[in-house]
């Protein structure tokens, strides 16, 4: 089984998810015979034709632009839905579960974020809606969205990334735990060989591990371009368990490669808390704030 021994404040919460096959405010199917992963359903939910395959959505609201939200690795999309109806009390809102995640159809092999991004917007078309979009990442899901809007700038309206996972975290890391770091190479390597298999969690997460094992070795997205200058907000939350100076260090690094992805945009705020870590139950309202304050600026002409 891997871990990701130490890197609690990021990577490592995000595999947690992976392991425990993290789920909110949806219903699970058993799996039986005739399944290929957990189904989870929601309140509302319509499956969308991609052609070959389906993805599951819940939608409301109504009004431009659209908020999309993107879950993190393992997760679902139910954790985020709590923030629907609110959103959609002022704009048209969607939330969706990744292929293999939730009841959308598993896509077997490796998940490039391209990949990823790609389905998101072929999503966001066969089901009506119109650019651009206001996307709001969490965890993983915000380096999704960046791929999405790095590849389809003119469909951007607004960023929120909410404790994104930077592309060069772990090769960061180096330079401060250069031994701890080469173990985890290690076992994500051994990982990757088997197709992480040994990981248990949404079916789906299992390609995106391996698609994710080649940004976080490369310390790259692996798509040309750059981020659309946007309305963004990036939220950092620098709340850690215990008082390792290690843990004091490793948020110190994602507090830097946050600073630095705000760099990309004009007009935002990186708003940066040390009440919440990776996880925001405790100030939702920053997530809802950061969401209305976008979909306000992206109305308002510059």
């Amino acid at each position: 089984m891997l871990r990701l021994a130490g890197y609690s404040v990021l990577l490592s919460a995000c595999l947690a998810l992976a392991l425990a096959g993290f789920s909110q405010d949806g219903r699970k199917e058993p799996m039986g015979a005739s399944q290929t992963q957990s189904r989870e359903h929601h309140a509302g939910e319509e499956m969308i034709d991609l052609g070959a395959r389906k993805l599951q959505i819940v939608r409301g609201g109504q009004g431009s632009p659209t908020v999309v939200f993107e879950y993190g690795l393992g997760g679902s999309m139910g954790g985020l839905l709590k923030f629907l109806p609110a959103v959609t009390k002022y704009t048209s809102a969607v939330s969706y579960s990744r292929a293999g995640y939730g009841a959308s159809d598993l896509v077997s092999g490796p998940r490039t974020a391209e990949a990823v991004a790609d389905d998101l917007e072929q999503m966001l078309t066969h089901a009506g809606f119109k650019p651009p979009y206001v996307l709001v990442g969490y965890s993983l899901g915000a380096l999704y969205v960046r791929v999405f809007a790095i590849k389809y700038p003119n469909e951007v309206a607004g960023l929120v990334l909410v404790d994104g996972t930077p592309e060069r975290y772990l090769l960061d890391l180096m330079a401060i735990d250069p031994q701890g770091v080469k173990r985890e190479l290690k076992q994500l390597a051994a990982s990757n060989a088997v197709g992480f298999t040994d990981l248990k969690g949404p079916l789906g997460a299992r390609g995106e591990w391996q698609g994710l094992y080649q940004i976080w070795t490369s310390g790259s997205l692996g798509v040309a371009g750059s981020l659309p200058d946007v309305p963004m907000v990036v939220i950092t939350g620098l709340k850690h368990e215990g008082a390792s100076p290690l843990a004091a260090k490793i948020a110190e690094v994602k507090r830097r490669e946050h600073a630095e992805v705000f760099q990309s945009t004009s007009y935002g705020m990186h708003i940066v808390t040390s009440k919440s870590g990776h996880d925001f139950r405790r100030e939702p309202e920053i997530i809802a704030n950061a969401i209305k304050w976008v979909v306000d600026a992206a109305r308002t002409p510059k």
